[in-house]
């Protein structure tokens, strides 16, 4: 049984109670993470074991409080030199980094989807140089395929669609989601955290100002009549996948239907600085700060 498990559903680790080699491996780490969670109890499910077990007891623990930690080389002391007999934790570790560092550089699209009856707006990240791409490879290598699922999601809804998160995924699928998870969550803290976005002097009931609300806001839901909806979708997940195919065209159109002044690749640019800024502090080895500096330099997108 490994130390940390992903709850996909939730966008939360959960570090199981019991004693494993892994814990064993680096004390000092998973006694921190530990500290920074709550009690719960989860069920854990891979492909070997795709219906849920027996509910074990551990702790949840929040993607903003995790990641300093997890992010950290620990290179120096004795967990650092233990890591190498704990090849997941060293994953973890590793895509911990891969997600700050992705997400400071602004290596972020968005992705619109059909749920719950209606649409949800999120962040993806994405690689693009050969280094990027090889530390993807890097915490794929040893990356867990056990996915836990809080007992209290187990007792909730049981449609289709929450099936869907409970389903175990193969690593690569795995470590997206991850990875996705992360960048959502930064744009979201880096929301409360003072940084909101909203298009200027434009109808907060449009489509557009709708949209830029749910990529920003605590709640990803994205309002809107259903078949039109589901069009709307379609057009901007077109056009964020051009925009990842070719990211130095800032001359790309907004989407066809996109009448407000300020571009969407505008908006964006002003939704994923605050975002990067946090991944900054936080790849520093620091808490989240309360607030965001307005006025703080803003990181460069091509470090």
């Amino acid at each position: 049984m490994h130390a940390i498990h992903f709850c996909p559903v939730t966008s939360e680790l959960f570090l199981v109670d019991a004693a494993t080699s892994e814990a064993a491996a680096a004390p000092a780490l998973i006694a921190r993470l530990r500290a920074l969670g709550w009690p719960a109890s989860a069920r854990l499910v891979s492909a070997k074991a795709p219906q849920p077990a027996k509910a074990v007891p551990g702790v949840l623990v929040e993607l903003i409080d995790a990641l300093p930690l997890l992010s950290q080389t620990l290179a120096g002391d004795a967990d650092g030199a233990a890591l190498s007999w704990a090849p997941a934790l060293a994953a973890w570790q590793a895509a911990a980094r891969l997600a700050l560092q992705l997400t400071r550089r602004g290596r972020m699209s968005i992705r619109m989807s059909s749920r719950g009856g209606g649409f949800e707006a999120r962040w993806q990240l994405y690689t693009q140089t050969p280094d990027e791409r090889a530390a993807l490879l890097r915490a794929l290598a040893d990356f867990p395929t056990v996915i836990a699922i809080p007992e209290e999601v187990m007792r909730g809804s049981r449609s289709s669609e929450a099936s869907v998160d409970r389903a175990p995924l193969p690593a690569p699928r795995l470590l997206q989601r991850f990875l996705n998870a992360c960048a959502d969550t930064l744009v979201r803290e880096a929301s409360r955290r003072g940084a909101l976005v909203r298009l200027k002097e434009w109808p907060a009931t449009s489509w557009e100002q709708r949209l830029v609300r749910a990529l920003g806001e605590d709640r990803a839901r994205f309002f809107w009549d259903g078949a039109e909806g589901a069009a709307l979708c379609a057009e901007v997940n077109a056009w964020a996948e051009d925009q990842v195919s070719a990211p130095t065209l800032s001359f790309l159109p907004s989407p066809g239907r996109w009448e407000a002044p300020e571009t969407l690749a505008s908006v964006l640019r002003r939704l994923t600085l605050p975002p990067a800024r946090l991944a900054e502090t936080l790849l520093g080895g620091h808490a989240a700060p309360r607030t965001l500096r307005p006025g703080a330099p803003a990181v460069s997108l091509a470090a």
